[in-house]
């Protein structure tokens, strides 16, 4: 007797064969890439650890070397450098308060001049009137005549110069103003400048500082985040185990089928029988089998998508996270955060307006050391007009002695004895004015000279203390720009998950839908099964019809035999039941029996 569909037994075996070389392809490829998946993680994990430590070190003022370190310093520069022009600014604000009280000191030479010029007119006015008398006198009064004349033309002289003495003394006076005023205008834009200076620097190193610390902490949020990838893909790992619960059970389909053989037609009915009635039962436990089978691949599928969507989500999470604190971190949010290239230009821009500014004032004083050198000058030639004066004090004292000689031997000229006194009285005073306005431009020019020349050479040794402190910061800017590049560069080539963790997911992602064509190829075997189990069953039918049997059991002993190469419980336990017999129980439904 034979059994068209029974022709198909070796190509459902070949089938289930390549069924179970697929789901070992799949299965423990998966078993395969995935613990390279996890070392890659592992690897990516550490580098991104790696690139955490180079900025938690760099945000760390502890770290010599570090970016925030280098800040730091360049922070600490710019204070020593306000300290240092401040303690300048002090050392010139005394310098300035002993050049004043120089200046004070010879701030009533006005008054002196004042009264030298009224002296020396009343002496005109008064050798004028002697000039009068001694030519009423004649011959007698010759010699006076000369001596007055004499008065006349010293007293003029005189006169012009303290008006010559006067606007130089004036413009001493107004020069000296103009000097402290200027001084008064660079020390508050000094001082404004360096509380300006001092309130943004610090500002933009603390916004330099804040920033290295956010991404920081963002870098450390990341790789924690990241960890969390493990858990999908240890869950797939844990699922590829059930690749050999699969293997075994389409194995037990493969022996049931390896037991289906052509009926003879030699056999007797009741051997026929027997063997349609296995015919029609083994299908039916193969069926069982591989359902089980097809849902347990169907599980795998759901789960191995679900875990792979939580993983994908991660890493998409992860990517997006990690574009996002790469740009805040370099170029900012728009918002209250620069970004480190654009604090970076902040404190470079601020340290160049800086040193601008303090070239500025540099320069101002510098201008203010030539102007109290011209004032210098023109207070040695105020002295130099006074030590003038007492050469033409000199001649007229001579005079005075020479007229008091005349009137005391010339008789005629004895009226003239209370002019004389007049003219000795005002040469006593004008000689008095002289000699104090030349003491006191002396002594200006002793206490003050030299207070002047330290005034230019302390400007001096600020511009070159600036230029040092320009140079240091040159330097400083360097490093922190150095830096600034190195972690810059690590913060761009920053990635959680390497290029080839990414070509290990994608891999194991498109095997996913292989698993979409194996339960397409075990519904195809269970439809051909089915086919077995009804041919066998209308063959069975027939002949218990010609043989007038109206039941018939299965007393094939095959079943037990095969049930025994099975090493899954629960196939042994739907076997016997199927053959109406008991297996021996096992620890627990679906226990692998293992020979």
């Amino acid at each position: 007797m034979e059994l068209q569909n029974l022709q198909l037994r070796n190509s459902l075996i070949s089938s289930l064969n390549s069924i179970i070389t697929k789901t070992e392809e799949i299965y423990l490829g998966f078993a395969k890439e995935y613990p390279k998946l996890l070392k890659e993680t592992t690897t990516s994990l550490s580098r991104a650890q790696a690139v955490c430590r180079e900025f938690a070190m760099a945000s760390g003022s502890n770290d010599r070397l570090g970016l925030a370190a280098a800040v730091n310093k360049t922070q600490e520069l710019i204070r020593a450098t306000i300290s240092t022009m401040n303690s300048m600014e002090e050392d010139d604000d005394s310098l300035f308060s002993r050049l004043e009280e120089g200046i004070q000191s010879i701030s009533t030479l006005g008054a002196r001049i004042e009264h030298i010029k009224e002296d020396s007119i009343e002496m005109e006015i008064i050798s004028l009137n002697a000039m009068t008398v001694a030519l009423k006198a004649g011959s007698s009064g010759r010699a006076f005549s000369y001596i007055t004349e004499e008065l006349k033309r010293l007293s003029t002289k005189i006169i012009s110069l303290t008006d010559g003495v006067t606007q130089s003394g004036e413009q001493v006076l107004t020069n000296f103003n103009n000097l402290r005023g200027q001084m008064n205008e660079v020390s508050t834009f000094q001082a404004r400048l360096f509380d300006r200076i001092e309130e943004e620097c610090s500002k933009t190193f603390t916004d330099f500082l804040n920033q290295l610390q956010n991404i920081t902490t963002g870098l450390s949020d990341l790789v924690e985040q990241a960890r969390s990838i493990n858990v999908p893909l240890t869950k797939i790992m844990e699922e590829t185990q059930h690749q050999d619960l699969i293997r075994q059970s389409i194995e037990h389909v493969i022996i049931s089928l390896d037991e289906l053989k052509s009926i003879s037609a030699e056999d007797s009915p009741e051997q026929i029988l027997d063997e349609l009635t296995f015919l029609q039962t083994m299908p039916r436990l193969c069926i069982a089998v591989l359902n089980e089978v097809s849902d347990q691949i169907s599980t795998s599928k759901k789960r191995f998508m679900h875990q792979l969507a939580n993983a994908k989500d991660t890493v998409t999470r992860i990517t997006q996270t990690r574009r996002s604190v790469l740009e805040e971190g370099l170029y900012g949010n728009g918002r209250d955060l620069p970004g480190l290239e654009r604090n970076f230009e902040a404190l470079r821009s601020g340290i160049a307006e800086m040193m601008s500014n303090l070239h500025e004032v540099l320069k101002k004083k510098l201008k203010l050391g030539d102007f109290s050198l011209e004032l210098l000058r023109e207070i040695q030639a105020l002295n130099a007009s006074f030590k003038y004066f007492t050469s033409l004090i000199t001649r007229f004292q001579t005079i005075d002695i020479a007229s008091r000689i005349e009137v005391a031997k010339n008789e005629v000229l004895s009226q003239m004895t209370s002019t004389v006194q007049e003219m000795t009285d005002l040469t006593r005073r004008i000689g008095t004015d002289v000699d104090e306005s030349y003491s006191a431009t002396n002594e200006f020019l002793l206490s003050s000279e030299d207070t002047i020349h330290t005034f230019r050479d302390q400007f001096q040794q600020e511009g070159d203390e600036v230029r040092r402190k320009e140079q240091l910061l040159s330097l400083q800017l360097t490093q922190v720009e150095t830096q600034k590049a190195s972690l810059t560069e690590s913060l761009k080539t920053f990635s959680v998950f390497t290029d080839n963790f990414h070509s290990l997911f994608s891999r194991t992602e498109a095997s996913i839908d292989q698993l979409d064509t194996l339960l397409d190829e075990i519904s195809s075997i269970s439809s051909n099964l089915e086919s077995i189990e009804q041919e066998a069953l209308t063959a069975r039918r027939q002949l218990m019809e010609e043989q007038e049997i109206h039941e018939w059991g299965l007393h094939n002993e095959k079943l037990k035999r095969i049930i025994q190469r099975f090493t899954i419980f629960s196939h042994k336990k739907a076997a016997g039941d199927l053959g109406g017999f008991e297996v021996g129980e096992a620890t627990a439904s679906g226990d692998v029996t293992l020979f």
